[in-house]
């Protein structure tokens, strides 16, 4: 009986049963409409957050920025990461509302009917595949630092009486397999992000 009520459910209350932040890449239009259905919309600049985190991770090169923090006094290292904590976000939310703003006058220029909270939600769930590229950019960061580079740098070295320059590789150094490997997933990611953004926007 239980089993016969499940198989009778219709998609929309199928979708209602799994996590929006999941539901969300699988179904946009379904799950965001039921998002829409129920306001208030909680937890938007979270995902904002975590959508810039995960960016920041894709594009960072790290090597460079831990040399860096070793070279200057950890005092100023540590007030550094906490400004970039702070100010990071910020912009990212700045930039979230301008981006807003400017899709909902866009759209009541076509014609759509969308509020600037709905379609403030729709843009913030269409960022739900960039977060989702949390689950290998973090791994990435930790283990393959130097994949996750976007183009090997090359090196110059300067001393008192020897010039080095090395270049930085087809690769920068990392297995190919591993930069093969990141650029593909990241391919993927853009692709269903325009995919879900464009769902979500449009239910909005």
């Amino acid at each position: 009986m239980t089993a016969s009520a499940h198989d009778d459910a219709s998609p929309r209350e199928r979708v209602s049963r799994v996590p929006a932040l999941a539901a969300i890449v699988v179904r946009p239009r379904a799950t965001m409409r039921r998002i829409l259905d129920h306001p208030p919309y909680r937890g938007v600049h979270l995902i904002v957050v975590a959508a810039m985190f995960s960016s920041a991770l894709s594009d960072m090169n790290w090597n460079d920025a831990g040399g860096a923090a070793a070279a200057i006094d950890p005092r100023l290292t540590l007030a550094i990461v906490i400004g970039l904590l702070i100010l990071m976000p910020l912009i990212a939310i700045a930039f979230f509302y301008l981006l807003t703003a400017s899709a909902t006058l866009a759209g009541r220029l076509v014609g759509g009917s969308g509020g600037f909270r709905q379609v403030r939600a729709a843009i913030a769930w269409g960022f739900a595949p960039i977060v989702w590229a949390l689950v290998y950019r973090i791994p990435a960061a930790i283990f393959w630092v130097e994949a996750t580079v976007a183009a090997p740098q090359p090196i110059l070295r300067v001393g008192s009486d020897t010039v080095v320059y090395r270049s930085g590789g087809l690769f920068g150094g990392a297995p190919w397999w591993q930069v093969v490997l990141l650029a593909c997933l990241d391919l993927a990611i853009v692709a269903w992000y325009l995919i879900v953004a464009s769902a979500c926007l449009a239910e909005a």
